[in-house]
């Protein structure tokens, strides 16, 4: 079978040109593609549901209106600087699209011998922000139950049970949704084969983005029909400061934190470009393979992706937050309550269980789609940084289960670990919420490595891009974007309100004690382990692996290097 899957030889591999691409980059391809641009896109949103209509609902603290407002321009400052980092990266997506992300843009980038450590910190960092992220999501499900319940049955003790069992709940759903591949007889009256495994997933993404857009709709309908309405001047120009910092310009950049939250969902995307199922044999072998993909064409259609997410969801982010404030009503009242946002809905539909259950339904409902994508990105980056022999046990997480077609253990681990997170809030609460503070700065740093490592090497590294080239361009989004992040790092490291002391230890940002742990512990493993194996003993399939064009095998850089001419070709000619 040729490189287009037209039938050869018996002895000859199969591949396609992103399989070609793929080995080229020195990785096997062991994963579907089923994604194009709009499914990804789709999970995008999933993955940022907080920025389309709920990024202010699910931040409803009294954080929202105790620092900044002026939450219409918060927006537009916040996608507009993510969605110039994300250019960024999408420039390197569409060179090495590969699930690693920017754990291998790192390792592509840098020199020397801090490359490996620094791409190993970096594939650490990802996973802290994607586990920690999915973990939060659970958590929230288990806190609108328990809200919810404590409103409406006040005498019902639910601060320790409702957390533990909704997030073990969540968990157990995404593993049923993940693990099923196909029907079969066995399984069939079994909650696992419901949904179909890797080959389903962009159609789940589409149900969840219907859902988050959905919901979104009828929360704005209900509450624009409904809430007791605040003036323009409320909505655009109103501010407070009720932090304990004095300079309102640096509370300004500090209401960032919540709209930030959001915004982290495109990291999603560049982990789910990486490669193909296929039965990997022997040269002398025969080789047939499905020619499906986790992304079709990823080095055309995932930095599309990854720009359609942010100035779509930006765009539902101003939307949703005029909204918000418009129909705030007497926000002083519900930032009083213990549950401040589902107060808000209760007291708008003036219904204790319409507004509860409208709230539940539609959350609890978004939650366990965005942990859908949050693990399924999790899960691929642990697959790839076990590839690379990132962690002991590496060959039992690189593997990919052959009947489902998914990295079945590297998901398997992803959700042990969101559950032992979940263990963490029966001891304390505050230990949780340091952790998922965490997370944000954590996946923020690993978008700055790779841009920044290009700026300091400059932009003359960079091998040629067909589908994605910023051009001249390049070097002014690379600053602004180096720049906006490390912005963004330090709103990440700074504590919401002062002073902090030990009755006030809440307000406390634990942040660094995350960055703190996840260069210690990889650290300690580097010294002791990885550094004798990261990247050294990796799948590296490069020229070694045949490709055959035009009845000719060819390696696989060349099969790349001739995909480039073929694809610059046809581009001349339209």
């Amino acid at each position: 079978m040729d490189i287009e899957g037209n039938s050869l030889g018996k002895a000859e591999k199969v591949l396609n040109i992103d399989d070609a691409q793929l080995l080229a980059m020195g990785k096997k391809p062991e994963l579907q593609r089923v994604y194009n641009t709009w499914t990804c896109n789709d999970l995008g949103q999933l993955v940022m549901p907080y920025c389309p209509v709920f990024n202010y609902l699910r931040c409803w603290r009294p954080s929202k209106l105790n620092m900044g407002n002026l939450i219409n321009i918060l927006s537009v400052v916040v996608s507009i600087g993510q969605t110039l980092l994300m250019t960024s990266l999408a420039e390197y997506c569409s060179i090495w699209p590969t699930a690693g992300g920017q754990q291998y843009y790192t390792q592509a980038l840098a020199t020397g011998k801090l490359r490996p450590f620094l791409s190993y910190l970096v594939g650490w960092a990802i996973m802290v922000g994607e586990i920690s992220t999915g973990s939060s999501c659970a958590l929230n499900s288990a806190q609108i139950i328990a809200s919810f319940v404590q409103i409406a049955h006040p005498n019902v003790e639910w601060k320790y049970l409702s957390p533990i069992l909704t997030t073990r709940k969540v968990m157990d759903d995404l593993v049923a949704l993940q693990r099923a591949s196909h029907w079969s007889s066995h399984y069939k009256f079994k909650s696992e084969a419901i949904i179909n495994g890797i080959r389903w997933l962009p159609g789940v993404n589409l149900f969840g983005a219907v859902w988050v857009v959905g919901g979104g709709v009828a929360w704005a309908i209900v509450f624009i029909a409904m809430a007791p309405k605040h003036d323009a001047e409320f909505i655009f120009t109103e501010f407070f400061n009720n932090t304990g910092y004095s300079k309102n310009g640096w509370v300004f950049v500090m209401s960032f934190y919540n709209s930030m939250y959001g915004m982290v969902g495109t990291d999603g995307l560049m982990h789910l470009v990486g490669s193909t199922t296929q039965r990997i044999c022997m040269p002398e072998e025969a080789l047939i393979s499905r020619q499906v993909e986790e992304m079709k064409n990823p080095a055309r259609n995932a930095p599309r992706s990854m720009i359609y997410s942010m100035i779509l969801c930006g765009v539902m982010s101003w939307l949703a937050a005029v909204v918000m404030m418009w129909t705030a009503g007497d926000w002083n009242a519900y930032m009083t309550s213990p549950q401040p946002y589902m107060s808000w809905w209760i007291g708008v539909t003036g219904s204790q269980y319409g507004g509860g259950l409208f709230c539940a339904l539609v959350m609890i409902g978004i939650n366990f789609f965005v942990i859908v994508g949050t693990n399924s990105a999790g899960s691929r980056i642990v697959w790839s940084m076990a590839r690379d022999k990132a962690f002991p046990y590496s060959e039992y997480l690189a593997q990919v289960n052959s009947r489902l077609g998914i990295p079945l253990r590297a998901i398997g681990f992803v959700v042990v670990v969101d559950l032992i997170l979940g263990l963490i809030v029966l001891g304390s609460d505050l230990a949780f919420q340091s952790i998922i503070s965490g997370g944000g700065l954590m996946l923020q740093v690993s978008y700055l490595v790779p841009v920044l490592i290009v700026l300091v090497r400059g932009r003359k590294i960079l091998p040629s891009r067909v589908h994605f080239d910023l051009g001249k361009w390049g070097y002014i989004i690379n600053v602004l974007s180096v720049s906006w992040s490390l912005l963004i790092c330090a709103v990440y490291l700074c504590p919401l309100y002062v002073p902090v002391t030990i009755p006030t230890i809440d307000y406390m940002n634990w942040s660094c004690l995350i960055v703190g742990a996840t260069i210690l512990f990889p650290g300690a493993y580097w010294i002791f382990g990885a550094r004798f194996r990261y990247i050294k003993e990796q799948n590296s399939v490069m020229d070694d692996n045949v490709v055959v064009i035009d009845g000719m095998a060819v390696g696989g850089m060349e099969a790349v290097r001739r995909n480039e001419g073929a694809r610059n070709f046809d581009a001349e000619k339209s």
